[in-house]
């Protein structure tokens, strides 16, 4: 007797029945026998060994499950039997890692996608990453009970720096996506501090190199000019200015001073740019109180974020730009966050204002976002004077950096230093501007001023444009979907695709990506469509960022060729009449062509109905002509037919015999197809653990009448041809 150990799996069942005809049962644990706990015995007559090679080649190709249970195999030259057991085998999940998008200098977003949730009903998905492929950090899990794309955003990165990255999901064992990378961008060394000065009796826009040199002065219209505010891409300032005579309002300049243009004709103030410095959020008193606000940045489509009668004001961006916190006031001042379009706000310190004396003169102040994201500082007299403090996004971690009084932060573009204004306590027209690490070291005073804004590092986040075109080549079936990449926006390449469906504003399927290097038309052909059908369709691109063209719409033409009747033969004696119910696949290719890779002339998926002992459908549409002709259904292998002639109405076509068992559709019925089955087997529709693709009869049970099916079928491939 030959005793082998391994671990639990179900090949060794299918091996025994397909190959050699043998009949296997399992034994219960005896008490005598010394064996781990939950080991069976598994005993099979069989014909001797070395007698069927197929056989000897599969029992050594065993297949190892991961829980770690051992059973014991008994091959015996005699029959043996012991009670009834039976076992589960477990279906492993399936993760892909996808490009990192929306990168900057300190951020980025992790993309995966899960393919397949296994024989799990949930599945734990996370992101391992570093700055090396050995060495990973994991972000938090995320748990998810269906398949689709996820993503997580990376903050406090470093700046032109490779980062390795890769998805990972737990269910029914760990499965991992490949190894990726991708680079944040570089930090150009350029950056200035825009300020405000009075030495000349005005209130002038300065700027200033962050090591004191290079002092220039920017305005010279002796107004008062206040709040400056440079764009992302160090190459405009936003400031309030009462030069045409106004109470101020929000302007517009070139970093050298030059082509000043008003944006805002009622009184505003606080001007911030968005990260991508396509809009200016501001501060504006109209209505009963003061406001956020948001425009453009030429100044149109100006629009109140907050609501009438709220006080609000000083806005600052988070680097994704989608977030605005701001300075709120009830009886004493707050610092509170919302959503770009003004919604989810919600108190991050001193929410009702009970925490400071009600009075305008305390509380927390002048918010200002880290461009790594990891960061907000503000302002706040919680101390008795006021300083300077930081804290994380979420209001959490409020650690005070500053030893002398202090307001107006403003950070340095990679995030490691905070400059400040120092005002003189005597002389409040009279303020120095100062530079200190963001643990509040170094503190050195750089000149004379009030209100520091740093510029940018000239690197903006732009993302991707693209337009939508009109579909051609339209069939019964078929059509063509046209988009223009107009623009890569940052980023060096973008992913073009489509989205298209036949409801309007919900459009489910979506078409493989491409990757683009350059800015041009793409485009690709939609098959298996029906006719007299009007769909809708947008394109897609993602680089850094996400935009889509506009939904446009196509109408497939009616069917108005010939019509082909078919007729097909089901495995399964007992299939119910609903199991004669199913959905056939049917192309139609040039004589001669690769079925596998070829795009078809036509192509139709249509629903079966029972005739005797067939089940039969038409395609309608076909042109005159001989076809090579395919027919597959949802877990069968796919029939060919070469050179059929279709020569006018009413054509019969029989596609033979569909061989049912391709659980996993990869065109091989094989062990992969059992361990669906196996994982399946005994279940019924409705309940848990129960698979479709393992029902091969559509009974809605999986048992083993299926089994049977498999086992007629097993070892044969793709396509099976029709004579």
């Amino acid at each position: 007797m030959t005793i082998m150990r391994y671990r639990k799996v179900v090949q060794l069942l299918v091996t025994l029945l397909l190959v050699s005809n043998a009949f296997l049962i399992y034994e219960q644990p005896q008490a005598a026998a010394a064996r781990v706990p939950g080991e069976h015995l598994l005993t099979a007559t069989l014909p001797p060994k070395g007698g069927n090679p197929k056989l000897d080649s599969m029992l050594n190709r065993l297949i190892e499950t991961s829980d770690g249970n051992l059973i014991q195999a008994s091959v015996r030259s005699g029959p043996s039997f012991g009670l009834e057991n039976s076992f589960t085998t477990l279906d492993p999940l399936s993760v892909t890692t996808n490009n990192a998008t929306n990168i900057t200098l300190y951020s980025a977003q992790l993309n995966g996608e899960l393919n397949f949730l296994g024989s799990a009903t949930s599945a734990n998905i996370s992101f391992l990453w570093g700055s090396s492929s050995l060495v990973y950090t994991e972000t938090p899990l995320q748990a998810i009970n269906s398949t689709g794309n996820f993503s997580f955003i990376l903050t406090g990165l470093s700046s032109n720096t490779t980062y390795h990255f890769r998805a990972k999901a737990v269910g029914d064992g760990t499965f991992y996506g490949d190894d990726l990378t991708f680079s944040t961008l570089t930090l150009t060394p350029s950056a200035k501090i825009a300020f405000v000065s009075d030495v000349t009796g005005s209130r002038e826009i300065y700027m200033i190199n962050p090591d004191g040199s290079n002092r220039t002065r920017l305005t010279y219209d002796y107004a008062n000019n206040a709040y400056p505010a440079v764009s992302p891409d160090s190459i405009r300032i936003a400031y309030m200015s009462t030069q045409d005579g106004g109470g101020g309002e929000i302007y517009i300049m070139n970093a050298d001073g030059t082509a000043q243009t008003r944006l805002f004709t009622a009184w505003g103030a606080w001007p911030a740019w968005s990260p991508d410095g396509s809009k200016i959020a501001f501060t504006s008193n109209l209505g009963s109180s003061l406001g956020i606000w948001v425009m453009n940045a030429n100044g149109s489509n100006q629009t109140r974020l907050t609501p009438d009668g709220i006080y609000a004001t000083s806005p600052t961006w988070s680097p994704d730009g989608t977030k605005i916190a701001y300075e709120h006031y009830v009886g004493s001042y707050g610092i509170s966050v919302m959503n770009a379009d003004g919604s989810g706000q919600h108190a991050l310190t001193n929410p009702d204002g009970s925490q400071y004396p009600p009075s305008n003169l305390y509380g927390d102040k002048n918010p200002a976002w880290s461009p790594d994201g990891s960061k907000i500082a503000f302002s706040s007299t919680r101390s008795g004077t006021t300083q300077i403090y930081t804290m994380d996004p979420d209001g959490g971690n409020q650690i005070r950096v500053t030893d002398v009084e202090a307001d107006m932060p403003t950070w340095s573009p990679d995030s490691s230093r905070i400059a400040f204004n120092n005002p003189d306590i005597g002389n409040p027209d009279i303020g120095y501007i100062w530079i200190m690490n963001i643990d509040g070291t170094n503190q050195v005073q750089l000149t004379e001023g009030f209100e520091p804004s740093w510029s940018g590092d000239g690197t903006v986040v732009i993302p991707p444009t693209v337009t939508t075109d009109n579909a051609n080549n339209i069939t019964t079936t078929s059509t063509r979907l046209n988009g223009n990449l107009t623009s890569l926006g940052s980023a060096p390449s973008a992913n073009v695709s489509f989205e298209w469906g036949t409801t309007s504003g919900s459009l489910t399927q979506r078409t493989a990506n491409h990757m683009m290097d350059s800015t041009g038309n793409f485009s690709i052909n939609l098959t298996g469509l029906s006719a007299t059908t009007t769909y809708y369709f947008r394109a897609k691109a993602v680089g850094d960022g996400t935009t889509y063209g506009v939904e446009k719409t196509f109408t497939t033409a009616t069917s108005s060729g010939i019509t082909v009747n078919l007729s097909a033969a089901l495995q399964g004696g007992s299939r119910p009449d609903a199991g004669w119910i199913i959905p056939l696949t049917v192309k139609f290719f040039t004589p001669g062509a690769n079925i596998l890779t070829a795009t078809p002339v036509y192509q139709s998926t249509v629903t079966t109905t029972k005739s005797g002992t067939t089940a039969v459908a038409s395609v309608t549409g076909v042109t005159a002509g001989n076809y090579d002709v395919t027919a597959v259904s949802s877990h069968t292998l796919v029939n060919v037919k070469l050179n059929v002639a279709i020569a006018g109405s009413g054509t019969n076509l029989n596609m033979g015999t569909l061989l049912e068992g391709n659980a996993n559709h990869d065109g091989i019925i094989n062990m992969l197809d059992f361990s669906t089955l196996a994982a399946s087997f005994g279940k019924s529709s409705g309940n848990a653990g129960y698979d479709p693709r393992a029902d091969f009869d559509r009974s809605g049970q999986v048992n083993m009448l299926d089994f049977s099916l498999l086992a007629s079928n097993f070892g044969k491939t793709a396509p099976v041809s029709v004579p």
